[in-house]
């Protein structure tokens, strides 16, 4: 493990084993388990299905008990740590369904204060506030006198995170935020999580399978793969040292750019432009086989004036007007 600042980690694993316990023997799931959490972080977990992830997070919540090893949070032992106690410590959102019955969103996003109430359950000027601003930070505003039962999906997920933030807690754990949601759902989760680390400093850990999404958002990844140590790094240098590869062993997918891997046709053009625009073309010939190259009889150039077009110079010059013109111009010429 990396050596850090004491201060910095909400959360230090050291030779943890997970599993289960069984009349004859234990059965570990995954084991010699060393991984921190530094406060203001957001951590992405992944792995392949089956390869543990829901049990090490229900360890990491005290809801199963470690077979070995240790786990602290803010350096005092999770053995050591009350029930009461450790849900001031650490929030869950679960992709469990919930039964809020008749309940607004604002009173969903209440039950966060409940580790902080007395038997009478009053709502404090402090528990007020908190609740308040919980749904400012998650962005719920809008639709938090809403019954829960009329949210999207999209929007109750916010408003479960927002529960979690008003919990007031250094740890937030989800266990896949963005599952079941449409893109521009994940994008607004994955954004939000990452904006709440640093306004608030909470540490969250997600464990999720948006591969995309966390290497272009997560400040660490925990990644873990069958029968091989749980593994932790800055998500750029797990991309270069090949250990995002060797776990998941993807096929078809090119992490070096971040996209599908196209087949080439064998069939060259070259490409002038910048911008948004360069980018999407060449994405839009890489995909039907063309291969940018400065070695071309093909000359394309991106004409991004009022208009944007598209001109082909091969024996002379032919504009289109959309990419799909500029295709299927390309492919009755012969190469």
């Amino acid at each position: 493990m990396t050596e850090v600042d004491n201060n910095d980690i909400a959360l230090a694993i050291k030779d943890l084993a997970v599993g289960y316990h069984t009349k004859k023997k234990d059965l570990v799931v995954l084991e010699n388990i060393n991984l921190y959490l530094r406060h203001g972080e957001l951590v992405c977990f992944m792995g392949p299905n089956g390869v543990g992830k829901s049990t090490l997070l229900r360890t990491i919540a005290g809801v199963q008990k470690p077979l070995a090893g240790e786990i602290k949070i803010e350096d005092v032992d999770l053995s050591a740590i009350s029930i009461a106690e450790l849900s001031t410590k650490m929030s869950l959102v679960l992709t469990d369904g919930i039964n809020a019955g008749n309940m607004t969103g604002r009173e969903l996003v209440g039950l966060g204060r409940y580790p902080y109430l007395g038997w009478r359950v009053d709502f404090s000027e402090d528990d007020l506030h908190k609740i308040e601003e919980s749904i400012t930070l998650a962005q719920v505003s809008s639709y938090a006198d809403k019954k829960v039962h009329e949210l999207s999906d999209g929007q109750l997920q916010k408003m479960m995170i927002a529960r979690a933030l008003c919990q007031d807690t250094p740890i937030m754990i989800l266990d896949e935020p963005t599952a079941h949601l449409d893109l521009n759902n994940r994008v607004a989760i994955i954004n939000l999580l990452k904006d709440l680390t640093r306004k608030t400093g909470k540490s969250i850990l997600i464990a999720t399978h948006e591969l995309d999404l966390a290497l272009q958002s997560a400040d660490r990844l925990w990644l873990a793969g069958h029968h091989v140590p749980v593994i932790s790094g800055f998500p750029e240098d797990m991309v270069l040292n090949g250990a995002i590869d060797s776990v998941f062993e993807l096929k078809g997918f090119d992490l070096k750019t971040g996209q599908l891997k196209k087949k080439s046709l064998g069939k060259k053009v070259s490409l002038q432009g910048s911008g948004y625009q360069y980018l999407w073309t060449k994405n839009a010939l890489e995909r039907n086989g063309y291969e940018i190259s400065s070695e071309s009889d093909f000359q394309i150039r991106i004409m991004a004036s009022k208009n944007l077009s598209w001109e082909v110079e091969n024996k002379g010059i032919v504009a289109t007007n959309t990419l799909e013109e500029l295709i299927n111009y390309l492919n009755q010429q012969k190469f």
